[in-house]
C-alpha cells in the first residue's frame, strides 16, 4: 500500500518565496513512491501570491490552492 498525504502551506504575502517552495517541494514528492498533494493555503495576501500559485497549478497536478479574503490568520 503506497503512502498517501497532504503537505498544507500556509501562505501570506510570500510573492518572493512561494514560486521556490513549491517547485522544492514537488521535485521532493515526484521522486518518492507517495501519493501526495501540496496545499497552498493563501490566507488574504495582498501582494501576488495568489498570481504564483495559479501559474502553477496546470503545470503540478498534485497542487491545490485554497484562499481565504479576508486574512484569518493561522486559527481560520
Amino acid at each position: 500500500m503506497k503512502s498517501s498525504f497532504s503537505v498544507v502551506v500556509p501562505a501570506y504575502n510570500e510573492e518572493e518565496n512561494i514560486a521556490s517552495c513549491i517547485k522544492n517541494l514537488d521535485s521532493f514528492l515526484s521522486k518518492t513512491n507517495w501519493d501526495y498533494e501540496i496545499i497552498i493555503v493563501n490566507d488574504g495576501s495582498k501582494d501576488k501570491t495568489s498570481e504564483v500559485v495559479h501559474g502553477f497549478l496546470k503545470k503540478i497536478k498534485n497542487l491545490r490552492l485554497v484562499e481565504h479574503f479576508p486574512n484569518r490568520g493561522y486559527g481560520g
